[in-house]
Formats: C-alpha cells, sequence, structure tokens
C-alpha cells in the first residue's frame, strides 16, 4: 500500500486536539503530573491501565518495530517518536470522551453522538472491533509469537499454536476478572524482563548512539527516490512504516482501550485520559524506541534481514550473548499472550452489541480457533483484515471524538488539567444558558 491515511489522519486530528487544549502537556506538565500521581494512587486505576497496557504492548513493541525498520529503514524509527506527541493527545480525547459519556467505551459513545444514525454506526464500530479482536488480537499476536519460538528454539508452529490456543482458553474461559488479574501480573513482570535488556544492550553500545541518531535522522527525510515533493515525502516508507507501526502499537484512534478504561470507575474523565497518555507515552516513546535502538546498535545494517525475529535475536545474542535469548522469548510470549486475553475481553463486549448473549460462547468458540491458525499459517492473511477494521475503528472515533471536542476541553477546565480564564467561563456559561431556553 502505497499511500496509507492512518498518518495523515493522526496528524491532522492530533493538531487540531493539541490546538483545542492549549498544548497543556506540553504548557502545564506539572498539573499533568499531579493528575496522574492521584489517579494511580487508586487502585482500580493501576487495574484499569494494566488493562489498556495489555492490550497495546504486544509484540508489535518488539516484532512490529523490527519489521518496521527492515522495510522502512532506520529513518523509521524518527517517524514512530513522532507519531508518539499526536497519539498520546487522541489518546487522551479519546478516553476523556468516552468516560465522561459512559457505558461501554467508545461503542456507546459513537451511539449517543451521532443522532438517529448513532445505533447504525456503532453496530458497524462494533462489527470492526469484534474482526480486529480475531485479525490482530489473536492471530497476529501468535503468528509473531509463534515466529519467536521457531527461529529461536525450533518449536513447531503447530505445538506452539495448539498450547497457546489451549491456554487462551482456559483463561479467557473465567471471565473479566481472571483476565484483569492476570494482566495486572504479567505485564509488570515481563515488561521489567524486556526493559533491562534492551538498556544494558544500549548501555554496551553507547559509543555508537551518537552515530545511530544520525542515521535515524537521515534516514526519515530520505524521500527523493519517491515520487518527490509532498507526495514523496507522505509515501515515503520511512514515514509509513514509522506512523503505522506506531499506531499499530499503541491503537491511538481506534477507541478500543476505552473499553479497558470504562471498567474503572474510581477516576474522573480527565484523570482515565491523562492514563491514556501514560498508556500511548510508555508503549511507543519507551518500549518501540528501546526496541527499535537496540536493534539499530547491534546490527547497523539492517538491510540483510528479512525476518524480523530474526533480526531482534541476533541483536541480542550479538551484544549479549545467547544466554539472553530466553529471558526475550518469555518477555515476547507474555506481551503476545496478554494482548490475545485482553482483545478477548473487547471482542466479547463488541461482539455483545451484535449478538447479544451469544457473545460469549460464540467467541469462546472462534478465538482459541484464530489463535491457532495465525500460528500455522502466519499473519500474512490478516494484514489486511486488521488494516481495514483499524481503518474503520479510526474514522469513526476521530468524528465522534471531534464532535464532542468542546466538551473534551469543558472536562479537562472542570478537572483542573486547563486553567480557565473569566471570559472564557462567562462566554462558556452564556452559550449553555442558550442552549438550555431552546
Amino acid at each position: 500500500m502505497l499511500f496509507n491515511p492512518l498518518p495523515l489522519l493522526v496528524s491532522v486530528f492530533g493538531s487540531y486536539f493539541f490546538f483545542k487544549l492549549k498544548l497543556f502537556p506540553l504548557t502545564h506538565p506539572l498539573r499533568l503530573f499531579r493528575t496522574a500521581r492521584a489517579a494511580l494512587g487508586r487502585e482500580g486505576a493501576r487495574s484499569s491501565l494494566a488493562l489498556a497496557l495489555a492490550g497495546t504492548l504486544g509484540v508489535g513493541n518488539v516484532y512490529g518495530v523490527a519489521l518496521g525498520i527492515i522495510v522502512g529503514g532506520a529513518g523509521s524509527v524518527f517517524w514512530l517518536f513522532i507519531s508518539t506527541a499526536f497519539a498520546a493527545i487522541i489518546k487522551y480525547s479519546e478516553v476523556v470522551t468516552a468516560l465522561d459519556f459512559g457505558g461501554d467505551g467508545m461503542i456507546d459513545c459513537i451511539s449517543g453522538t451521532f443522532g438517529r444514525r448513532g445505533k447504525r454506526l456503532s453496530l458497524i464500530y462494533s462489527a470492526a472491533v469484534a474482526v480486529l479482536a480475531l485479525a490482530m488480537g489473536a492471530a497476529l499476536q501468535s503468528a509473531s509469537a509463534a515466529d519467536a519460538a521457531a527461529e529461536a528454539a525450533g518449536i513447531s508452529r503447530a505445538v506452539f499454536g495448539i498450547c497457546l490456543s489451549a491456554l487462551a482458553f482456559f483463561t479467557v474461559a473465567g471471565g473479566g476478572k481472571v483476565i484483569k488479574k492476570l494482566t495486572a501480573l504479567v505485564i509488570p513482570v515481563s515488561t521489567v524482563i524486556y526493559i533491562f535488556i534492551m538498556i544494558s544492550i544500549i548501555a554496551i553500545r553507547f559509543s555508537g548512539l551518537g552515530k545511530c541518531l544520525s542515521m535515524i535522522v537521515e534516514g526519515a527525510f530520505s524521500f527523493r527516490s519517491a515520487t518527490g515533493g509532498v507526495l514523496g515525502f507522505l509515501t515515503s516508507s520511512a514515514l509509513r512504516e514509522g506512523y503505522s507501526r506506531g499506531i499499530l502499537s499503541n491503537e491511538a484512534g481506534c477507541g478500543s482501550s476505552t473499553i479497558a478504561h470504562s471498567v474503572c470507575r474510581t477516576t474522573s474523565a480527565a484523570e482515565a485520559g491523562v492514563l491514556g497518555i501514560i498508556e500511548v507515552v510508555f508503549d511507543t516513546a519507551v518500549l518501540c524506541m528501546l526496541t527499535a535502538l537496540g536493534i539499530l546498535l547491534s546490527i547497523p545494517d539492517t538491510s540483510l534481514y528479512v525476518s524480523p525475529m530474526a533480526l531482534i535475536l541476533d541483536a541480542v545474542r550479538g551484544t549479549l550473548g545467547a544466554a539472553f535469548v530466553p529471558p526475550v522469548l518469555f518477555s515476547v510470549f507474555c506481551f503476545a499472550f496478554s494482548t490475545v486475553i485482553c482483545w478477548y475481553y473487547y471482542g466479547e463486549v463488541a461482539l455483545g452489541r451484535l449478538v447479544g448473549g451469544a457473545a460469549r460462547p460464540l467467541l469462546l468458540i472462534l478465538y482459541p480457533v484464530f489463535v491457532l491458525l495465525g500460528s500455522l499459517y502466519g499473519g500474512s492473511l490478516f494484514v489486511g483484515i486488521t488494516d481495514l477494521a483499524m481503518l474503520v475503528m479510526t474514522v469513526f472515533t476521530l468524528l465522534a471524538i471531534t464532535k464532542r471536542s468542546d466538551r473534551v476541553r469543558l472536562v479537562s477546565e472542570r478537572d483542573g488539567l486547563l486553567p480557565i480564564t473569566k471570559v472564557e467561563y462567562e462566554t462558556g456559561e452564556r452559550r449553555r444558558a442558550r442552549r438550555a431556553s431552546r
């Protein structure tokens, strides 16, 4: 696909919300920090954040970043980092919008935002979530984890797929409480192990960091070989892969994580929105960037690689030795498994809007099957379906939060994230009084 609309959509709508919210993450960082600290002081908020991170901290942070570097070169890392800013403000806006509206996240928000068409659009959105749960949450995650197991340990894809699908079935059969408890345990442990390994690689190869960063910046703007001008810029592989890998990793604009944040009602809408910012920053600016730097510092010439897992495992072996490969595989498996079970939860909520009470038994049958299919046949069968489902969800979510952008700003002011001047307050009061009198 030469032109992916998601980078343009995320940039345009992200810029709009930065303007609408007065650049508050940059202009009022102390307010942001205080709100985050207050939210994370509550157990329910931490559980909600862990569930949301479980949905985004998948093998996209490892496998996806390596694939982006293979296809788009080192320059893709620059655009992956840039995408974080736009993704974070969009994630904040979608979480605030969904929690302020109430219900099951963006599904109910879309239903109540678009008038008489809202219910139909909500059903289309729910169908896209259910499809994405099967294609990306089940199949793509298991395919990537199976690649890692086959590459490093020679484990048969069939054996791996059967084991993972059985483990997923018995976990999700326990329901939402089991999923939330397991993600709260698995995510911190696997993340700490993985971060330690990546930081160790960067520390050992630190002398090459300057050259590595220079290579990233130069590669980010080497789009002359495309059609030139603005179109050449938008179709450059570095930009396309960087943004695509970032968005696929943090899922900003899709509205999916609003389901996880809606589980927790112990925080205000703005506090939950700040947790959304933390989710994006940690997922993309921290974990994805650590992966990218670990790869590029260890293997400057990535053009010789075709397999993303071979690239990441060679980076670990070449710097830390073969003894550190099993911990990386453990982290990759945990990332994949946590995403698999989290997206089951999303899929069950979405499918429930389409088929009612039949959602749970139907998904309990379909979900392990798609986990097994991904392991057996790889992820290429499901990439197109994933891209389409994400595009549908992103368009609906961005339209909904833009229509409610005034409310997002009002909630941000009400909850103390944005200062409000006397003139703005009086103008807003007059506007609300006028609407109430109609």
